[in-house]
């Protein structure tokens, strides 16, 4: 799922409330898989909470790419968003050009590069961020995307 919020006027206020709410989806889908494993349902179902007539599948309705280009997060938001991209919640794609974020921004960055695995695209053209920074980032989200195509090439492989 995609989340696009470009250009809706929103600031590091927002940006706590966008990791928060993503924060909470992953909460929902952990506790729905350790569910899962526990019980594992009698009925053909992916979840209890179909059991019940509510249909959901939280791993497909999971936010993958968060847009949120043209708004004024700043510093204090983009940390805030660090929270959900080192936790290594499932977000692989974020852009987040025009938002007016500086080196300060990025003061985590060292640890985002050791933990999350998932981010294949950081997109932060357009702010002010140096270019020893984006190289850094760059080399990062390279590092991800060859993961990827590492794992997807053996998923296929074990397949056959």
């Amino acid at each position: 799922m995609e989340l696009h919020l470009a250009g809706c006027d929103l600031t590091h206020e927002s940006a706590y409330i966008l990791t928060d709410l993503i924060k909470y989806q992953c909460l929902r889908r952990e506790a729905e898989q350790w569910s899962n494993s526990l019980r594992p349902s009698i009925t053909n179902t992916n979840s209890h909470a179909e059991l019940f007539g509510i249909p959901l599948n939280l791993k497909t309705n999971s936010i993958k790419r968060l847009n949120i280009c043209n708004n004024n997060i700043g510093d204090k938001g983009m940390n805030s968003l660090f929270e959900i991209i080192t936790e290594d919640l499932g977000l692989e794609a974020l852009d987040v050009q025009f938002n007016s974020i500086t080196n300060d921004g990025l003061k985590d960055l060292d640890y985002l590069i050791k933990l999350n695995k998932t981010l294949t695209i950081f997109d932060l053209r357009n702010n002010y961020i140096d270019d020893e920074l984006m190289d850094k980032i760059e080399k990062f989200v390279n590092a991800n995307k060859e993961l990827r195509y590492k794992n997807n090439s053996s998923d296929l492989s074990s397949k056959n």
